[in-house]
């Protein structure tokens, strides 16, 4: 009635959702998990995290998450370590393709793993598939310029982490 429609605003187009799967590993030596913080140019920059690298769907099939750990971010809280007797999680071989590319970005060799837990989490424009493991260094030495270091299990408490990153870091140190 007021003439005003060129003023109003269009509704807003809904971003188009990715779907992203992740693989987090969480590289251990002794007590120590490697950790480096997200670079500028990442999503999630000046945070700091595990080993995380997209992967394709039929690599994230070869890890094969039990129904039984799958959890959405929310649902972590108050669970208890599932590292505290580490023969408690089977151990598998890491797929060649994956332990590559941890040994290209770290300059660690790990050849076998153990699945921790899948979280499933939405933010901005991104659904994320997130598959968490944690292998065990068996060889090399941190790749210069990498940025990775070794942290304790208290140090992992007091870093910035991404959400999910934090949910993964809570059953790692979890008494």
């Amino acid at each position: 009635e007021a003439g005003r429609q060129a003023e109003i605003p269009l509704e807003k187009k809904k971003p188009v959702i990715t779907d992203v799967t992740e693989v987090s590993i969480a590289v251990r030596k002794g007590t120590r998990y490697l950790m480096r913080q997200r670079s500028e140019s990442e999503r999630w920059a000046g945070l700091w995290d595990f080993v995380r690298f997209e992967i394709d769907e039929q690599h994230a099939e070869l890890f094969g998450v039990p129904k039984a750990t799958r959890k959405s971010a929310k649902s972590l809280n108050g669970q208890r370590s599932l590292f505290d007797d580490d023969d408690a999680v089977p151990s598998a071989p890491l797929p060649a393709a994956i332990a590559q590319q941890v040994e290209e970005s770290t300059g660690l060799m790990a050849a076998h793993y153990q699945t921790v837990t899948e979280i499933r989490h939405t933010v901005t424009r991104y659904r994320i598939r997130l598959l968490c493991l944690i292998a065990h260094v068996e060889g090399g030495r941190i790749r210069t310029g990498s940025g990775y270091q070794w942290c304790s299990k208290k140090q992992l408490g007091e870093l910035p982490l991404s959400t999910t990153g934090r949910k993964f870091a809570e059953l790692l140190t979890a008494d």
